[in-house]
């Protein structure tokens, strides 16, 4: 068939050895690195001979995913981590704020915090005390529902508050150091197209029997620029019966 050329990143799907469950919502995918095969080499020195024997030796694989959005769950996976989700959490967030110059000598917080868990620093990080009542001295503050009242010693003061959130619904990915690393069956699917006639598309697909992720599984870069996370898969011996790695493609 013609020559092709790939202008598509593709999707892939992972599932899971264990207990045979899938993985294909993985978000944006920026590109994928299909198959880096490694073989190395054995060398055998020849007495004989100006030239040493060199022989084959193992041979390695691997395939890179980069993502340019993240999704939890898939991320759980292949950090093999457990996941729960649809459960009530507290999530903790954090605030900049300023005392008022003028009486009152209050702030509303952007939503309201779970009682017992609001803390409060100034500027050099000395901690304010939370008093049932009305606050009498400076470093002092009261919590009623999502309004903070200080004292007019604290007035004008620059503070940073950190409290917890209760939401009805949350997914909570959970790692303990202990994991063992699961092995998928892995395959991309995508399209080409040929060399010589752009309007032309063949569907392809990779399967490898056996992968295992290893090396850095970072979650994305948090900043402006929004960065993106990858994660890299090593071949492993496949199944009896299979392939290692399967290319199909359209003629």
């Amino acid at each position: 068939m013609a020559d092709l050329v790939f202008k598509r990143a593709g999707h892939l799907r992972l599932v899971r050895r264990r207990d045979g469950k899938v993985f294909q919502a993985h978000g944006i995918v920026q590109s994928i690195e299909p198959l880096n095969l490694n073989r190395a080499s054995v060398t055998v020195t020849d007495g004989n001979n100006a030239f040493d024997r060199t022989f084959s030796g193992a041979t390695t694989g691997g395939i890179v995913i980069n993502l340019n959005s993240f999704n939890p769950t898939f991320w759980a996976a292949v950090a093999s981590a457990d996941v729960q989700t649809g459960q009530t959490a507290q999530i903790p967030r954090y605030e900049e704020i300023a005392v008022p110059e003028t009486a009152p000598y209050t702030v509303t917080l952007k939503k309201e915090p779970v009682d017992g868990t609001v803390t409060i620093v100034d500027v050099n990080n000395e901690a304010f005390d939370e008093v049932p009542d009305s606050p009498a001295q400076a470093g002092e503050f009261v919590v009623n529902g999502s309004t903070i009242e200080f004292a007019d010693a604290d007035a004008g003061k620059k503070l940073f508050v950190t409290y917890d959130v209760e939401v009805d619904k949350a997914t909570r990915v959970g790692i303990t150091g202990t994991e063992n690393v699961d092995v998928f069956e892995l395959t991309v699917m995508g399209e080409a197209i040929l060399s010589d006639d752009e309007g032309t598309t063949k569907a392809d697909a990779i399967i490898f029997d056996s992968v295992m992720p290893l090396g850095d599984i970072n979650q994305p870069q948090r900043s402006k620029d929004m960065g993106g996370w990858s994660v890299s898969f090593t071949l492993q011996p496949p199944r009896p019966g299979r392939k290692a790695v399967d290319y199909i493609v359209e003629e």
